[in-house]
């Protein structure tokens, strides 16, 4: 009986430690001193506590069986407490599955709020959204195709935090609980066009997208925001946000890249052209004097109809990659993730592109302005004038 009593008494003693422990970790590392202090000292007193109880016992009775060390009971009671949290519940979601054949012929319109998950991405659609059966091979072969130019990988995931739009996009309660909730895939939401200025976004957890976006020949065009704002969440997933410029830059280009490659013509970026009888309404006098102030400067400006970021962004990226080679996206992002800094820190954005490319990187880019622009945009015109002959 007093055997029973003292392994009673152990094992309370254990889960009490275990108890303090968690307690402590979760009061965050604000306390994680303190935590300590309290943790050495409750440990003390119960191994002196346990060694009193035990040579009281010792002179009563002898042990019918091997005593169990409170090491032993600890290790059992957080084992417990593990498996308990293992165990927990998944949440299932209430949306059901829809089913794709692949087929481009195939037209649906979306009855409920239903998914499809692939390999790499789940495809939310919003009810009442009209789509064609051959969508998520759509979505696959754009993924690929954004990794190609951009050098850097969906399956890279680091820098995913989970946002609200299972609530924010879907009204009520939310929907879509319980699926990809470690975002290892890429969260894209297919809702019904408002026609109402919405626009479509992309965060490095999910991208929003329209219906319509999917159709090549849709009266207001767009298909080319499918690859700019997959760009988009392909870079942000890899690294901290690099600020507005680089980040529409690298858009704009992978935008541009892909649509060729889509055999697609995309019309939007004529707006940054300058060439023949197309002008631009972008004042780039700041930038043609002096890049790198420029750039500190428009990084963090308002967003415009001047458009500013998206101006500057889509030259200097084009820069990069005709000065530095294919990798520089990949390389500006693996020295980014050195450092702790916010976008709006232009002065170490710059910092980060000097170190992954060279010192003089805006000097060199004040050099190929000039032609290196006027190029492109020669290019750009041709391609999109042949593609509607």
């Amino acid at each position: 009986m007093i055997e029973r009593e003292k392994k009673m008494n152990k094992k309370i003693t254990a889960v009490f430690l275990v108890m303090c422990v968690l307690a402590s970790a979760v009061a965050g590392c604000k306390n994680a001193d303190a935590a300590v202090e309290t943790t050495e000292a409750t440990a003390s007193s119960a191994v002196e506590s346990t060694a009193e109880s035990e040579a009281a016992a010792a002179s009563e009775t002898e042990a019918e069986e091997p005593v169990e060390t409170e090491a032993t009971e600890a290790t059992e009671a957080t084992t417990e407490a593990t498996t308990a949290q293992t165990t927990a519940p998944k949440v299932e979601p209430k949306e059901p599955k829809l089913e794709l054949d692949g087929n481009k012929k195939t037209k649906i319109t979306v009855k409920e709020n239903s998914y499809y998950e692939g390999d790499r991405f789940v495809l939310y659609f919003q009810e009442g959204a009209k789509i064609k059966g051959d969508i998520a091979k759509t979505v696959e072969r754009v993924m690929k195709e954004d990794e190609d130019v951009i050098g850097l990988s969906f399956d890279n995931y680091s820098h995913c935090t989970e946002s609200t739009w299972r609530v924010d996009c879907f009204g009520g309660g939310g929907a879509f609980f319980g699926i990809n909730e470690d975002m290892s895939k890429v969260n894209i939401l297919i809702m019904k066009n408002p026609d109402n200025g919405t626009i479509e976004w992309a965060m490095p957890d999910c991208v929003y997208l329209f219906d319509t976006t999917f159709d090549r020949k849709y009266k207001d065009g767009g298909h080319d925001t499918l690859f700019h704002e997959l760009a988009h969440a392909l870079r942000l997933r890899n690294s901290v946000n690099l600020g507005d410029i680089f980040e529409e830059g690298v858009a704009l280009y992978a935008q541009d890249r892909v649509s060729r490659k889509e055999k697609y013509a995309d019309w939007s970026i004529i707006q940054y052209v300058d060439y023949g009888y197309y002008h631009s309404q972008y004042n780039d006098k700041p930038l043609k004097k002096d890049p790198e102030k420029c750039f500190i400067k428009d990084n963090t400006a308002s967003r415009s109809a001047g458009q500013l970021q998206y101006q500057y962004g889509i030259r200097f990226v084009f820069f990069l990659f005709d000065t530095y080679g294919k990798d520089v996206i990949k390389n500006i992002t693996e020295v980014a993730n050195k450092y702790q800094f916010s976008g709006t820190d232009s002065e170490k954005v710059v910092e980060i592109i000097k170190e992954a490319t060279s010192k003089d990187v805006f000097k060199k880019f004040k050099k190929w302005l000039p032609g290196g622009w006027k190029k492109f945009c020669k290019g750009y015109v041709r391609y999109v004038e042949k593609s509607v002959k």
